[in-house]
């Protein structure tokens, strides 16, 4: 039996997509959130946060498969943390944030229902690792002490801006601006070449979440359906980050399940189905 044959979906579900900038505006993406949640009748809202968290071992595969991948991981965080942080008070996607907000205080349940990328990052091509280690190797030979300095430090300061977006401690927003672009300052002092490797670990980092992306689309589709096979839900939403959204709709689509696409909720939105 396949996985279509084997979920019961209601003839009249509507799945609702919901397509944000991870960095939009809180207040009117959430004030758009909850219109949409009062109007359609939003029985159940899933959002785009990982099932499962990434456990040591599972950072660890992806540190000796792709070193870059994870040193990138951190860099990026360091960079967009304060971010998210300045925009919705906590180092989260606004749009997830701004859902988890409007939900609870309407008593709407939230599903999260992703992959985080590093569980996927096993899955690459050999190429993937290979080049991966050539990065690596070559940059160690050029400054080995610089880039085991660089590395213990973006780690160090990653582990303690999620601690902090974990905790919800009061003083997030500037505790996160002080660790993630505070560090990312730190680092310009020891030269071009720590410089040079964290920009290529950044790019292979978001290179890495471009590859994995249809394999979370198409993970994200199938949670959602077998989470409300054989309920009487009429409508449910997905919301995730705006570049989600086309494959989402098609995995959707092969499943026969109708959707209605939303995007920029903040600024009134346009719905298309």
């Amino acid at each position: 039996m396949t996985f279509s044959q084997s979920v019961r979906i209601k003839e009249d579900l509507t799945i609702h997509l919901v397509g944000e900038s991870h960095l939009g505006q809180y207040d009117r993406l959430s004030d758009g959130l909850e219109r949409l949640l009062l109007t359609a009748g939003i029985a159940v809202w899933y959002t785009e946060r990982p099932v499962e968290r990434p456990t040591v071992g599972d950072y660890t595969a992806a540190a000796i498969r792709l070193p870059l991948y994870l040193i990138g991981m951190c860099v990026t965080q360091m960079l967009y943390g304060p971010l998210y942080a300045l925009r919705a008070g906590t180092q989260q996607a606004v749009e997830t944030e701004a859902v988890l907000e409007v939900a609870s205080a309407h008593g709407v349940p939230t599903v999260p229902v992703d992959t985080h990328p590093s569980q996927l990052v096993p899955a690459l091509s050999l190429g993937w690792f290979g080049l991966g280690w050539l990065g690596m190797v070559v940059s160690l030979a050029v400054a080995p002490v610089l880039i085991g300095v660089v590395t213990g430090w973006v780690v160090v300061c990653t582990s303690i801006l999620r601690i902090l977006r974990r905790r919800r401690v009061a003083y997030e927003t500037p505790l996160a601006l002080l660790f993630g672009w505070g560090g990312l300052v730190a680092i310009v002092p020891l030269g071009v070449v720590p410089l040079a490797f964290s920009l290529c670990a950044f790019i292979v980092h978001g290179l890495v979440i471009r590859r994995t992306a249809s394999s979370r689309e198409a993970a994200m589709a199938q949670r959602v359906l077998s989470h409300i096979s054989g309920t009487d839900h009429e409508a449910v939403c997905l919301t995730v980050g705006a570049a989600h959204l086309d494959g989402l709709a098609e995995q959707f689509d092969s499943y026969g399940v109708s959707t209605v696409r939303h995007t920029n909720l903040g600024d009134r939105g346009t719905a298309s189905g």
